[in-house]
């Protein structure tokens, strides 16, 4: 007699599925981004200012705001079914936009 036995360890994902990596900006997180950007140590931009170096001063902003985007809205991966869009002109971001308007009214 043979026995055959299937474990699922983890999440098994549909062939049909496709990832879409997303930020989620709303109200919820955006007080964080504020409150990071007003308490953030700006310093080395005005220093930059200062000596008259434009380019390092930006380059410096990008770097500073560049980390507090990505500590605040982190890139977050959601699985799209490929079969959702029933017209061509929708893009994964769209699909995105619409699955997460409809899951929000929901609650």
């Amino acid at each position: 007699m043979t026995v055959l036995i299937t474990c699922r360890t983890g999440k098994v994902k549909s062939p049909d599925c496709i990832p879409v990596s997303v930020r989620v900006l709303n109200e919820s997180n955006m007080p964080s981004f504020k409150d990071a950007l007003i308490n953030t140590d700006w310093s080395k931009v005005t220093y930059y200012c200062q000596l008259n170096s434009p380019d390092f001063a930006y380059k410096e902003f990008i770097n500073e705001f560049g980390l507090l985007y990505d500590h605040c809205f982190p890139v977050k991966t959601l699985s799209v079914n490929k079969k959702s869009p029933k017209h061509p002109w929708m893009t994964k971001l769209l699909i995105y936009a619409t699955l997460f308007v409809k899951k929000t009214a929901h609650k």
